[in-house]
C-alpha cells in the first residue's frame, strides 16, 4: 500500500470510527426540528439562541450589518434580530456558527490564510443566496448555507489530520498547484468527499447532506441540489474573476463564463456590497 493509499484509507476509517471527530451542531438541529414547526414562537427561537452569549453577539453584527440592514434602524434584540433575518435564515447561520466554531484549530502555523478562507466561503454564501432567489424552485436559505459551507472539508483535515494537511499545502506550494488538486495528489481524495464523509456520520438532514457531494457526482438527482450545486460553483466563479479573497494561490478557474449563462451577473458595485459586509462580519483571527 502507497502513501496515498494510506492516508485515505485513514481518513475514511477516522471519520467512520472515531468518537471525537467533531460533534453534530445541537441548536441549530433543534432549530431546524422546531422551525417545522407552524406553532413556533420568535421567543421560544429566540430562547434557544440566548442559549449561547456569542451567537447572539454574532446574530445582531449580521442583522445589523449594511448588508442585512440598509436602513440602518438599529436592531437590538435577538428577537428583532430573528424578524429581520426569517427563522429559516436563522437556522442556516446557527448552523455555520456552529461549524465554524468546531474547526477553529488553535497555534496552527502554515501558510494557509485561515481569515481569508472564511471571508471567501462567507462571500460564496452571500452570492449563492442572492443568486438563489432568482429561482423559484430553489431554497435561499440552503444556497447560503451550500456556498458559506462548500470548502469545510479542507478544514476537517486542518483540525484532525493535520500532518496531512501540512504536506498538502507543502506539495500545493513547491508544484505550483491548487490545493484541490493537490489533496487529491496526496491522499486520493477530494476534500469534498471528507466533507461528505463527516456529514455522513453526523446524520444530517438530506438537504444538508446533498449539498457535500462533489460537483462531479452523478448521483445527485434532486433538481433543486443540482441548482443549487451549480449555483456555489458559480459563485466560485465569480469570485475567482474579481480575485476577491483569494486563499488559493493557485486555484483553478472554476468553469467556465458560458457554462453559466443561466445566472445574473454581477455589477461592480454589487460585489463591493458583498464584500464590505464579509468585512464587517468576519473579523475574527483563528
Amino acid at each position: 500500500m502507497d502513501k496515498t493509499e494510506s492516508y485515505s484509507e485513514r481518513i475514511i476509517t477516522t471519520l467512520a470510527n472515531v468518537e471525537f471527530i467533531g460533534t453534530p451542531p445541537e441548536l441549530s438541529m433543534k432549530l431546524f426540528q422546531r422551525i417545522k414547526d407552524k406553532d413556533v414562537s420568535i421567543k421560544e427561537i429566540s430562547s434557544l439562541i440566548l442559549q449561547n452569549p456569542p451567537l447572539c453577539v454574532s446574530l445582531l453584527k449580521a442583522a445589523n450589518s449594511a448588508y442585512y440592514n440598509a436602513r440602518g434602524v438599529p436592531i437590538e434584540t435577538v428577537s428583532r434580530a430573528i424578524i429581520k433575518l426569517g427563522l429559516k435564515m436563522i437556522a442556516h447561520y446557527v448552523f455555520a456558527f456552529e461549524v465554524l466554531g468546531t474547526f477553529q484549530a488553535k497555534n496552527f502555523r502554515t501558510d494557509f490564510d485561515i481569515t481569508t478562507f472564511w471571508k471567501n466561503s462567507f462571500a460564496r454564501g452571500l452570492l449563492s443566496l442572492n443568486i438563489a432567489g432568482t429561482f423559484k424552485s430553489v431554497n435561499p436559505e440552503g444556497a447560503f448555507l451550500s456556498g458559506l459551507l462548500s470548502n469545510v472539508g479542507i478544514l476537517v483535515i486542518r483540525q484532525y489530520f493535520p500532518d496531512i494537511f501540512m504536506k498538502i499545502c507543502a506539495l500545493a506550494k513547491n508544484e505550483k498547484v491548487s490545493f484541490t488538486s493537490a489533496c487529491t495528489m496526496v491522499c486520493c481524495l477530494d476534500h469534498r468527499y471528507v466533507a461528505y464523509l463527516l456529514a455522513l456520520k453526523w446524520n444530517l438532514p438530506s438537504n444538508i447532506l446533498s449539498m457535500f457531494h462533489v460537483p462531479s457526482d452523478e448521483t445527485v438527482s434532486d433538481e433543486n441540489a443540482v441548482i443549487t450545486r451549480d449555483i456555489v460553483q458559480y459563485s466560485a466563479f465569480v469570485l475567482f474573476e474579481n480575485q476577491l479573497y483569494a486563499w488559493d494561490a493557485y486555484q483553478e478557474a472554476p468553469g467556465e463564463k458560458r457554462e453559466f449563462s443561466k445566472f445574473p451577473t454581477f455589477t461592480a458595485d454589487s460585489i463591493a456590497e458583498i464584500s464590505k459586509c464579509v468585512d464587517e462580519l468576519i473579523t475574527f483571527q483563528v
